[in-house]
């Protein structure tokens, strides 16, 4: 039987400070909407043990994760490669991500510092409160929030929904941009992330963790109606009951026992253009722009983000050999459960792909987990003329060997379980 634990702490930054998401943002955050937390379901079998820390910020860097994740261990005695630190994604919140985007501001340090402080804390704690929990699981769907913002079809994940509930703690498995709030906006929030757990949170009374998915695709741009703090409120909610409808169909998955499998590897680098190569392709964006004059407001942004991603791979062009390559993956089961965490922006099929080839049913995609390698669209969704794959410093292929790798894991861990 597994034993779970849960607590959440806050980790809402003081203002001023920068903020992350958009390299269009003018100025530091002014204020604090609504707090920002990590939450922590810490699961043990007896013999090994996983905690799942999921925190309310857009991202970690590789080795600004695993610095975090070594002072968590010497705090806590859980070995490093059991504990999976997973963002939300918000695009509102503390600037916690470095990195080579034109205009974007460097790494709140002094933030960082005291995060570990917070998460080992908050880890610690749910492990003490650990109780026997048997697991539960419901999928459905939700529409109106969740599409394929490249307008090339939509995706089978797009709007699905899975809910695991594990004792008295339910993880909300989704995947969707947390963008409704836009670069204008410079209050600290966890987007609708944060309404939809404040909504069950008050609704149910359940313990609530946001797990992203494989969002590299998926956002809000077609959906929302705006880009304030009743839109987030609405999409959240709505969110919200979808979840409180599918929890009432919950079903019980087996529950025998814990297992984590992990791997870093080096992902292929794609052919960067020459810097003059460079300049000349943010020119044709920006001449595209130009002429783009009067369209819908989610073709406009869709424009305006293919040349930010010229600019994007102009800086790649001059930072080619610094680039960091590594990619960790994990897969973890919990009971007839699995978990698989990416380190970026995983396309969805490719999501959908490991789901459905998964010797494990329900598999999760934890999108932000474990460090940053930026966009991974795989060959399939590969445009050289848009955001996501100007941006991205990897090879095409580079997605279908995440998911290949993170296949590889899954299929060791259902070896083992039946070897036990």
């Amino acid at each position: 039987m597994l034993h779970s634990g849960f607590v959440r702490a806050e980790i809402t930054p003081g203002v001023p400070i920068r903020m992350g998401g958009y390299a269009a943002r003018q100025g530091p955050a002014t204020g604090i909407h609504d707090p920002l937390f990590v939450r922590v379901l810490a699961l043990c079998d007896g013999e090994k043990e996983w905690a799942l820390a999921v925190l309310d910020l857009l991202s970690l860097d590789r080795e600004a994760s695993e610095r975090l994740r070594e002072d968590i261990s010497r705090s806590t005695g859980i070995r490093p490669d059991a504990l999976t630190l997973a963002c939300t994604h918000t695009h509102s919140g503390p600037q916690t991500l470095s990195g080579f985007i034109p205009g974007t501001p460097p790494d709140e340090e002094e933030y960082l510092e005291h995060l570990a402080g917070y998460v080992s804390s908050a880890v610690s704690a749910a492990c003490a409160q650990r109780r026997p929990a048997p697991v539960k699981h419901a999928r459905g769907r939700v529409e109106g929030i969740s599409a394929d913002r490249r307008l090339q079809g939509t995706s089978t994940s797009a709007g699905e929904l899975d809910l695991l509930l594990v004792g008295d703690t339910l993880l909300i498995y989704f995947a969707c941009h947390p963008t409704v709030l836009g670069s204008a906006n410079r209050e600290i929030s966890a987007d609708f992330p944060g309404a939809t757990i404040s909504y069950i949170e008050r609704r149910l009374g359940l313990n609530c963790l946001f797990v992203q998915g494989a969002a590299g695709n998926l956002s809000t741009r077609l959906t929302r109606r705006g880009q304030g703090f009743g839109e987030v409120k609405r999409l959240g909610e709505r969110l919200g009951h979808a979840v409180e409808n599918l929890v009432a169909r919950t079903r019980e998955v087996p529950s025998d026992g814990l297992d984590v499998a992990s791997n870093t590897f080096s992902l292929p680098l794609r052919d960067i253009p020459s810097p003059e190569q460079a300049r000349e392709k943010v020119a044709a964006h920006k001449r595209h722009l130009d002429r783009m004059s009067g369209s819908d407001a989610a073709r406009l942004r869709t424009a305006q983000t293919a040349l930010e991603g010229a600019l994007i791979e102009e800086a790649l062009a001059g930072c080619a050999a610094t680039i960091d390559d590594l990619c960790p993956i994990s897969a973890i089961r919990v009971g007839g459960a699995a978990f698989v965490t990416v380190p970026g922006e995983l396309f969805s099929d490719l999501g959908d792909r490991i789901r459905e080839r998964s010797p494990f049913f329900p598999t999760c995609i934890v999108g932000y987990a474990g460090g940053y390698v930026g966009y991974l669209p795989g060959a399939a969704g590969y445009d050289p003329e848009s955001y996501e794959s100007s941006a991205t410093p990897f090879a095409p292929e580079a997605g279908d060997l995440v998911a290949e790798e993170a296949l590889r894991l899954l299929n060791m861990l259902k070896s083992r379980r039946e070897d036990e």
